[in-house]
């Protein structure tokens, strides 16, 4: 059972850190071993899902969208390759569904963080799919703001920032605060970092990396999303962890 914990826990880590295209910087390169992709392997040991909360199949998405992100940086026009992988992810996201647990009580915010992270994912992907061409278009800009939009509410209506779940709402929030183009949504997103319920020490390291990329948008169009994300750490010499 320790070692099923200790696997999920360093599985857990690497995946809450891809927020940038894969390889694109070296003080933050992990390497993303096959297993990251299909954790459903990790079900053989006791204990399986407990940090994942039944997300495990969206979070398995993630390096897949992180290395998307990285061929799509070297790509002019959408090649038929990245484009069947952005339709079959988007559709693989889609169809997920929260699997039901056994305890009643939690049945409520264990969906609603999984709705949290589907719109968060969708996020990534979007952004990723977007390649260099920055900053989005205004249909794009609308399909962001329908994910932030959907994404606040999983977690504002099921009180999911005071709850055993907040410890892995890091990755949604940066997700989308890096799409965020309201002044007063950036606001928000900033007070709840900082000074929300469940602030800590690396979300309020969180709320500097994303007021520092909504400045650099101002002279950089390119900081958006994962990519623009990467710029930001990088220009201001940030290695940002959300352990």
């Amino acid at each position: 059972m320790l070692y099923g914990y200790l696997v999920e826990s360093y599985s857990y880590l690497v995946l809450c850190n891809c927020i940038c295209p894969y390889e694109t910087m070296d003080s933050r390169h992990v390497p993303l071993d096959d297993f990251l992709s299909s954790l459903g392997s990790l079900a053989v040991y006791d204990g399986f899902g407990v940090l994942f909360s039944g997300c495990h199949a969206l979070f398995e998405l993630i390096p897949r969208i992180s290395r998307f992100a990285a061929a799509r940086l070297d790509e002019e026009t959408v090649s038929q390759d990245s484009f069947a992988f952005y339709e079959v992810t988007h559709a693989a996201i889609d169809a997920w569904h929260h699997p039901p647990g056994t305890d009643a009580q939690t049945a409520a915010p264990r969906a609603a963080l999984g709705r949290v992270y589907k719109h968060a994912v969708v996020i990534f992907l979007e952004l990723a799919h977007a390649g260099r061409a920055l900053p989005p278009s205004d249909d794009l800009l609308a399909t962001l703001s329908y994910h932030v939009g959907g994404l606040a509410k999983a977690v504002f209506s099921h009180g999911l920032l005071n709850s055993p779940f907040s410890s892995i709402l890091l990755w949604p929030m940066i997700m989308a605060g890096s799409v965020i183009a309201d002044p007063d949504r950036m606001e928000v997103m900033s007070w709840r970092l900082r000074s929300g319920i469940a602030s800590t020490s690396t979300s309020v390291h969180v709320a500097e990396v994303l007021e520092a990329l909504w400045l650099d948008r101002e002279t950089d169009p390119r900081c958006w999303g994962p990519y623009g994300l990467y710029l930001t750490l990088q220009r201001h010499g940030v290695n940002l962890s959300l352990a």
